[in-house]
């Protein structure tokens, strides 16, 4: 049985891309139009019809499968081309699955698409390997794209086996120990060791002098992060089963270096053409990346340069860019936690990376796929409650205790809510408790107090405001909202925002 998969110009490449695999089973025809998936399956037909070229070769193959975006049902074309027709995937890149399912005796509708016949289908990539970095696998091209966090040189020694543990447990897949700052050749050397005992399976070190490549690499290091600048000084340190990590601007300046490596016999290199700056050389540097793959080296996409510079939540932020590293085809996408703002940036980059590569497998955008990337918002509307008739409540004036007043902390190294109650008029603590469970700390200090119902109701919304301080990494202010969205915040600035009661 051979099978004819209807398509649009616009598609038609990366029709061909996936259905490589088919070859003698499929025949790819193109349709004059665009875009395919907004037709109906009437206006297609009268396409069909209109064209006897289209008629001819349909006619050649045995079933029809029409993209699965196309609306309506199949009927009206399969009486202009006198062949079954089917609707396919809404994604290319199920289509090698819808086809196997079809020539294996499987059955596909004519109204529902193909992914609605066949249930979940897992795509699994399977990417060339280039090399290993210590235990970990490098791509020669991405997707997938692996995770490399730096471990920054401003944090201290004893607290790196502890950071390079967190970044390992939020995705991270090699860890590239930084060594600028200050940092001597001999505290690298004890940074590597630190992370070399967490189990990391991949461990690069920056080397911005040759002391610092020799230290990082009779530490532990399964390889050196370093510059064409630099090459020159420490290229007879380097083991054959070293890897390098070379990055510049300059395109010429990488091959150069890559060229000198291989010579050397080093053959575990990872260019890094290095990502711009938002608003200086961003979209210049997109360039650099496509250009860069004819250097034959997998590629690292250095994320950190935009999550630094662009003033707004990061995990959006990665969300775009981990699309970009996969549509470049970059391997590895390097990660620095440097600021606050960026702490579990790795959790967010691997997440991000996820749903573009599984976005990429299937040919498609990630709309519609699951997605841990939603933190202030969610893709559909919430639901509506249960209708019961209520009275308004506007402000209702408090009742004060006079006994005492309630403190609430956040404690976000340690991980808890504390709450303390103040005697009046000493305020001396009368009791003080913590823990990261809401509830629980509210019905501890109720019990040891003994608080009056609307004094507990307001200790409970504190609490939950607390909650959500602790779990988001925010800052808690008492009696002040935790989280403004941009719209109240535009509100508040243009003199239209409301009071809070």
């Amino acid at each position: 049985m051979r099978v004819g998969l209807v398509t649009s110009r616009s598609a038609r490449r990366l029709v061909e891309e996936v259905a490589r695999g088919l070859d003698g089973e499929v025949e790819i025809i193109e349709v004059p139009v665009p875009v395919i998936s907004f037709l109906s399956t009437t206006t297609l037909a009268k396409i069909i019809e209109a064209r006897s070229e289209l008629r001819e070769k349909l006619s050649r193959v045995d079933v029809i499968v029409i993209p699965g975006r196309v609306k309506g049902d199949a009927e009206p074309i399969e009486k202009v081309t006198g062949r079954p027709v089917y609707k396919g995937p809404k994604d290319l890149g199920l289509i090698p699955a819808a086809v196997r399912h079809l020539l294996s005796g499987g059955s596909l509708d004519r109204a529902r698409p193909a992914e609605q016949v066949m249930g979940s289908v897992t795509l699994k990539l399977e990417p060339t390997i280039a090399f290993r970095i210590g235990r970990v696998e490098v791509p020669s091209r991405g997707p997938p794209v692996l995770v490399v966090t730096e471990i920054h040189p401003g944090v201290e020694e004893g607290r790196v086996a502890s950071e390079a543990r967190r970044h390992l447990s939020d995705g991270a897949r090699i860890i590239l120990v930084g060594a600028g700052d200050g940092v001597s050749p001999e505290s690298l050397a004890r940074r590597i060791e630190a992370v070399a005992a967490t189990g990391a399976p991949g461990i690069l070190a920056e080397a911005p002098s040759r002391r610092h490549a020799k230290a990082a690499l009779d530490a532990g290091a399964h390889g050196i992060s370093t510059s064409p600048d630099t090459l020159g000084e420490v290229l007879d340190l380097l083991p054959s089963d070293a890897a390098v990590l070379l990055g510049d601007r300059d395109l010429g300046r990488l091959e150069s270096g890559l060229d000198l490596l291989r010579i050397h016999g080093v053959d575990k290199v990872v260019l890094d053409p290095v990502l711009g700056l938002p608003l200086i050389d961003l979209a210049e540097s997109i360039g650099r990346y496509r250009e860069a793959h004819r250097l034959g080296a997998p590629l690292l996409f250095t994320a950190a340069n935009v999550t630094e510079e662009v003033e707004a939540d990061p995990h959006g932020v990665h969300a775009v860019l981990a699309a970009l590293a996969v549509e470049l085809g970059a391997s590895l996408y390097l990660v620095v936690e440097e600021t606050y703002k960026s702490t579990h940036g790795t959790a967010e980059a691997a997440e991000a990376l996820r749903l573009a590569s599984e976005a990429w497998a299937r040919r498609s955008t990630p709309r519609g796929l699951y997605s841990r990337l939603y933190v202030a918002r969610q893709p559909v509307k919430p639901p509506q409650p249960p209708r019961v008739e209520a009275e308004a409540v506007y402000y209702v004036e408090p009742r004060i205790d006079k006994r005492g007043y309630i403190e609430v902390h956040v404690d976000h190294d340690r991980g808890v809510i504390r709450a303390v109650y103040r005697r009046l008029p000493s305020l001396e603590v009368e009791a003080a408790v913590e823990g990261v469970h809401p509830n629980s700390i509210a019905r501890a200090l109720i019990r040891k107090v003994g608080l009056d119902p609307e004094h507990a109701a307001y200790l409970g919304a504190e609490l939950a405001k607390a909650h959500i301080a602790l779990r988001l990494g925010l800052t808690y202010t008492q009696d002040e909202p935790v989280v403004t969205p941009v719209w109240e915040k535009v509100r508040s600035v243009e003199g239209g925002g409301e009071q809070s009661c």
